[in-house]
Order: C-alpha cells, then structure tokens, then sequence
C-alpha cells in the first residue's frame, strides 16, 4: 500500500509528550480492497459471543462498578504496546483462515483467493514521508481497514490459548481492543 503523509499521535502519558506516527492508507490501492475483506470478515463472526468482549470504556466503567470482589482480589490492567506493528503477518493470516469455516458462509471467493487477496494487503505495506518511499517490515498495516479485525482474532486465539493452561481462576475479565482487564 502507498500511504498518504503520515500524521502524528501525541503520546501524553509519556514524558515530553512525543509523537508516534500514523500512515493512513485511505485513498491507497488496496484500501477499498482491504475494506471489503475486512466486512466478509465481520458478518461472519460474531463478537459479541468472544471472551470478555465490551464495545468500550463506558460499557467496562459499567461492568465493574459496583462489582462485589472479595478483599484479597485486585483488578489488573494490561495494555499491549503498539499493537499492529508487532502482530506478525503470519500469525493474523493463520488466524483468519482457522475460520474459513465460517467466513466462506459469506462470500463466494474460494479459499485460495482470499488467502492471497488477505496476503497481498498484509504485505504491500509502503509509504511515503518526507518526499521519501519506505516499507512497513514487520507487523500489520497501519491504518489499513483489515488491521483492527486481524489484530483482534489473533488476541482471541491468544487469550483461548492463555485460558486453557491457566490453573488460577479469574472471575472477570474484559477486553477492549487492546486493553484488558481482569
């Protein structure tokens, strides 16, 4: 994909307040490209069902006010940093394509189409800054509209995965995006 200009992002909560950069890939080739599969995606699966979904902050302020936890149990907050660009392509493509069970209910693309149509998106990851062309060379695109479901099913698969060795039990946990807490 060939970016526009990136913009930046103020990181308040670090000192001096430094911008992180953000390419947006609106007007891109493969924008529209990424739009699409990133809806065949989103009719298949319902997320609603997955562990510890909310649609926000608001909806995670609710769920734990008031919430009755025993004395010794703390809330734990994690956040994972810069998300998108450390998923490794391989791993949000391998999580996609476990649910071509369900995703190919969906569109009449065959399989191998729309691994190669997931992987070229994944992998044309080129932008401009400065009046100078540079690649993305690890992690999902930024700004790409495919990136936030990707990173999403991959954190499914983590959390399965992280749930299924644990021998502690946690009584509430909740995920926004990247943001959890239990």
């Amino acid at each position: 994909m060939i970016y526009r200009d990136p913009i930046g992002l103020p990181k308040i909560h670090k000192k001096g307040i430094p911008l992180r950069i953000i390419v947006s890939c609106i007007n891109s080739p493969f924008y529209n490209l990424a739009g699409f599969l990133k809806d065949i995606i989103k009719k298949s699966l319902n997320y609603e069902k997955n562990l510890g979904y909310i649609k926000n902050s608001y909806e995670l302020v609710k769920k734990i006010n008031g919430l009755p936890l025993p004395e010794d149990y703390r809330i734990v907050s994690l956040d994972i940093a810069s998300m998108y660009s450390n998923i490794p392509i391989e791993l949000a493509l391998g999580s996609v394509l476990r649910r071509w069970n369900v995703i190919e209910k969906n569109t009449s693309i065959p399989f191998q189409e729309f691994k190669r149509a997931i992987s070229v998106i994944l992998n044309s990851t080129f932008f401009k800054f400065n009046e100078e062309f540079y690649e993305q060379i690890f992690g999902l695109p930024m700004r790409s509209p495919l990136s936030p479901i990707l990173a999403d099913l991959v954190i499914q698969d983590l959390e399965y995965n992280i749930f299924k060795t644990l021998t502690i039990h946690i009584p509430v946990y909740y995920r926004y995006v990247d943001d959890i807490s239990y």
